[in-house]
C-alpha cells in the first residue's frame, strides 16, 4: 500500500490491539472461556466501550478530518469574543447610565437653572481636559460664555459654539478667571487657572484676598455670581495650600477631575428670568 493508506493501517492496527486487550486479562497470557469473557464485559463493558468509542471518534476525526478540530476551535473562540464584546458593551452602558443618573440628581437639587447635557467628543493633546469639544452647540441652545459644569462642580466655560458642537475651556486653563468666595469666611477673590506650558499640576490659584482672611486648608470655594459670567453657588474646589507673604494667595484643588471627563452640563438661565437667585 502507498503512503495515502498509512493512516488507515495505523487505525486498524490500534483497533486490533485494543480488542485483544479486552479479551485477555492483563498478565494472564491465555484466553478466557466464554463465561469469563461475559463476566469481564458485564463488570466493565460500559466504561471500556465509552472509552473506545470516544477514542476512535477523536482518532478518525484527527486522521481523516484534520481541519475539523481547528475549525471548531476557531468557531468557539469567535463565540467567546462576541460574548466578551457584548459584556464589555453592557458594562460601558451601565457606567454611562450611572453618570447620567448623577447628573439628573444634580439637576433635581438645583432647579433654578436650565441644563443642556453634552458628551465630550474631542480634546486637546495632553493629560488634562483643559480644552475639549462637546457634541452640543447653538442648535441645542449653547452660547459662547455659558458656564459648563459636572455633578462634581464648575468645569469651565464655552469658548466658542458651532451649530452642533462647542469648544470648552476649563478653569485650570490660564485664560480662565472665576470670581469666587470662600464659603466659610465669605472672603472674595479671583480663581485663576494655572495650566501653562511649564505647569501641568491641574491646580488653580486664588488671589486678591484680604490679608487678614482666616483661611484654612480644606475650606470650600464657590462662585459668587459677580461679573455675570458664572452663576452663583457653583462649587469650584477646596483650599489645598495657603501661602504667607505681602499678598495672601492660596492654591485651589478643583472639584472636577480634569483627567477624566465624559459628559458635562451647560448651565442656562431659566427662560424668562434675568438672573440667578441671590
Amino acid at each position: 500500500m502507498g503512503y495515502r493508506n498509512k493512516p488507515l493501517i495505523i487505525v486498524i492496527a490500534i483497533a486490533v490491539l485494543l480488542v485483544g486487550l479486552m479479551v485477555f486479562f492483563p498478565g494472564s497470557g491465555k484466553l478466557d472461556g466464554p463465561g469469563g469473557i461475559v463476566g469481564n464485559l458485564v463488570s466493565g463493558a460500559t466504561g471500556v466501550f465509552e472509552g473506545i468509542g470516544s477514542f476512535f471518534g477523536n482518532l478518525f476525526s484527527a486522521v481523516f478530518h484534520p481541519n475539523a478540530l481547528n475549525e471548531e476551535n476557531a468557531a468557539l473562540k469567535e463565540q467567546i469574543a462576541i460574548y466578551e464584546f457584548r459584556i464589555n458593551g453592557m458594562s460601558e452602558l451601565e457606567k454611562e447610565n450611572e453618570r447620567l443618573k448623577e447628573m439628573l440628581g444634580y439637576i433635581e437639587q438645583a432647579p433654578e437653572y436650565d441644563y443642556i447635557i453634552g458628551r465630550v467628543i474631542m480634546k486637546d493633546p495632553g493629560y488634562w481636559f483643559d480644552v475639549f469639544d462637546i457634541n452640543i452647540g447653538r442648535n441645542q441652545g449653547v452660547e459662547e460664555g455659558d458656564a459648563v459644569i459636572t455633578p462634581q462642580g464648575l468645569c469651565g466655560r464655552v469658548l466658542s459654539a458651532g451649530g452642533n458642537y462647542s469648544t470648552v475651556v476649563a478653569i485650570i486653563d490660564s485664560r480662565v478667571s472665576v470670581s469666587a468666595v470662600v464659603e466659610r469666611t465669605r472672603d472674595n477673590g479671583i480663581v485663576k487657572g494655572g495650566m501653562q506650558l511649564s505647569d501641568e499640576s491641574g491646580l488653580c490659584s486664588m488671589s486678591f484676598l484680604p490679608l487678614d482672611a482666616d483661611l484654612q486648608v480644606g475650606d470650600r470655594v464657590v462662585t459668587n455670581g459677580l461679573g455675570g459670567i458664572f452663576p452663583k453657588g457653583l462649587f469650584v474646589g477646596v483650599i489645598k495650600e495657603v501661602s504667607a507673604g505681602s499678598e495672601k494667595q492660596v492654591i485651589i484643588e478643583p472639584a472636577v477631575d480634569f483627567l477624566h471627563i465624559e459628559e458635562v452640563m451647560v448651565v442656562k438661565e431659566k427662560t424668562g428670568e434675568t438672573g440667578a437667585a441671590n
